[in-house]
């Protein structure tokens, strides 16, 4: 999973490549953090 600060279009076309083999979804911190079941989401900076 790859959870990202913020998510736009170059991200979007980065990763059009991979979504034939794999599932891949693109989220921000905050849409990871709303989403439940997906426990709480650590925002501290790597």
């Amino acid at each position: 999973m790859l959870v990202l600060d913020r998510v736009d279009e170059q991200d979007d076309r980065s990763v059009q490549p991979l979504s034939g083999n794999i599932p891949v979804a693109l989220i921000d911190r905050s849409t990871l953090a709303s989403l439940p079941g997906s426990g709480a989401a650590d925002t501290a900076d790597p």
